[in-house]
């Protein structure tokens, strides 16, 4: 019986050799050359409706995702997002994050992000953020928009989380109420070992001037509770305006829908050992639009969020 040939001989009078340069090379198939093509496909803004599927180029109904990518950037993770959450802000949304855009600028703030995130609102909130994204691209703005059904205050916010890429998430009202000229000594104050730094409409008593003589009847009751089932006094938990780490706060897990998620987020950084520290400030009114905070619609998720404070410090864990 001969010897079979050597396929390592390489040469052009071997059969292999041959055998290879008979046998066709495929071609890309349409599904390799769009691959391809997707990778030099410039970045397109999207604004998908509030329709619930679309069709493919298979005829299959998909469903649509829950929220659109606008305007995103390309780079480094920032140090700082900076999440604001709107529903029905069309007046005010360009207002407050022209503020910010100020605040940045001058504390000489170059790691951020801008975060607008709108909640199915029935105005022109998302196309105004939308333009002035496009028109100020050195502010690093993503735009989003939820479809409907609205969670309320508190999804919107963890979805501003998720979508997060800084160090530190700072929410901010896309109303324009809060005090965003304290966010260059919050973040030094994170930057400095603070897990979560908290702005306090309380610790100063002329601070509490803009707040409803109900709403302070309310954090009144609220903080003796707390005292009672912590042994702590803490001057305002409830604010939604602080500073925290957002690996922590989604390792830690944060549920809330509604306006508790602050609260949430403040004593799960207590329960598990974090630092907090406290910049103080008078929060402001808003200029145009109603406020979307209820108390009788809110009062089941701060409830809630009592109870499992008193349950984690009694054993039955949280997070």
């Amino acid at each position: 019986m001969p010897p079979l040939p050597d396929p390592s001989a390489g040469g052009s009078g071997s059969p292999l050799a041959g055998l290879a340069r008979a046998l066709p090379v495929p071609a890309a198939g349409p599904k390799h050359q769009g691959r391809a093509a997707r990778r030099h496909e410039p970045e397109r803004a999207v604004d998908f409706s509030n329709d619930a599927t679309v069709t493919n180029q298979a005829n299959l109904t998909v469903p649509r995702p829950a929220a659109a990518r606008v305007h995103d950037p390309a780079g480094a993770a920032p140090e700082l997002s900076i999440i604001v959450p709107c529903l029905d802000e069309e007046d005010n949304v360009q207002v407050t994050v022209a503020m910010i855009a100020d605040v940045v600028r001058d504390a000489g703030i170059t790691s951020f992000e801008i975060l607008v995130l709108d909640d199915a609102s029935s105005d022109q909130t998302f196309q105004r953020s939308v333009e002035y994204a496009e028109t100020h691209p050195e502010l690093n703005i993503r735009t989003f928009r939820r479809r409907e059904p609205r969670r309320g205050y508190g999804a919107i916010v963890r979805h501003g989380v998720a979508c997060a890429r800084g160090t530190f998430c700072v929410p901010v009202s896309g109303d324009g109420v809060d005090p965003v000229g304290l966010i260059p000594a919050m973040l030094e104050k994170a930057r400095a070992g603070a897990d979560l730094v908290q702005c306090s409409r309380y610790h100063r008593q002329d601070d509490a001037r803009t707040i409803p003589w109900s709403y302070k009847s309310l954090q009144f009751c609220w903080r003796l509770c707390i005292r009672i089932i912590t042994g702590q006094r803490f001057p305002d938990s409830t604010y939604a305006f602080k500073v925290f780490r957002r690996v922590d706060a989604l390792s830690q897990g944060i549920t809330s829908n509604g306006f508790s998620i602050g609260t949430e987020i403040f004593f799960k950084t207590y329960l598990n050992g974090g630092r907090i520290d406290y910049v103080n400030s008078s929060q402001g009114t808003r200029r145009h639009g109603k406020s979307k905070f209820f108390f009788r619609r809110e009062f089941f998720g701060f409830s809630y969020v009592l109870t499992r404070v008193m349950l984690h410090r009694l054993g039955v864990l949280w997070f």
